[in-house]
């Protein structure tokens, strides 16, 4: 009998005691099967194996090296949690195996930073780049010109800041505020 279903890069198919390691699967140290594309997953049990039929393209997880979006969750002195929204490298649409990532304030800038509090808000959009990616989780840096904040928030109205001559500034209500900057900011004003 053979039975199949839709499986992912990564994702846990079988032990080795179950079924063998077949085309586009991969075993690890302990004894684990996994697929290595995205695909039709074979459960031959005539054979004892498992094979992926690739369905598509090949979709990679995200590591380090790799650029994220992310959603400012949580704000302390020392660290943000950035809720992870993609990932892409070179241009590559990358897959996300982590929902969450934290950057800490000595990976924020190449420059002192006191406090992350007044570098990001809740709710703002930044751009980041993966310097660890483990199972325990993922560590990001923003310390490069085109990583920071890609688009913020008016911490009074809530409205989204504009860029003018190199201040963010909320048209709605007139505050001014401050942010660890991406080159990339979406809301520049001339």
């Amino acid at each position: 009998m053979l039975s199949k279903k839709l499986v992912f890069p990564g994702e846990f198919l079988a032990t080795e005691e179950e079924y063998s390691s077949g085309v586009n699967t991969f075993s690890d140290s302990e004894g684990r099967v996994f697929a290595d594309s995205v695909g039709i997953a074979d459960f031959d049990d005539a054979k004892r194996e498992v094979l992926v039929s690739k369905k598509s393209r090949i979709v990679k997880p995200a590591g380090i090296g790799s650029t994220v979006l992310g959603k400012v969750m949580f704000v302390k002195d020392n660290m943000i949690v950035l809720e992870l929204v993609e990932a892409e490298k070179n241009g590559e649409e990358l897959r996300l195996l982590h929902s969450t990532g934290s950057l800490m304030v000595s990976r924020v800038s190449n420059f002192f930073v006191k406090r992350l509090r007044d570098d990001f808000k809740i709710g703002d959009l930044v751009k980041a780049r993966i310097i660890e990616a483990n199972t325990y989780g993922v560590e990001l840096s923003t310390n490069a010109p085109n990583l920071g904040v890609v688009r913020a928030y008016c911490s009074k109205c809530r409205q989204e800041l504009g860029l003018f001559a190199g201040s963010l500034k909320c048209t709605s209500c007139g505050s001014l505020e401050r942010r660890k900057l991406s080159s990339e900011y979406s809301l520049k004003k001339s």
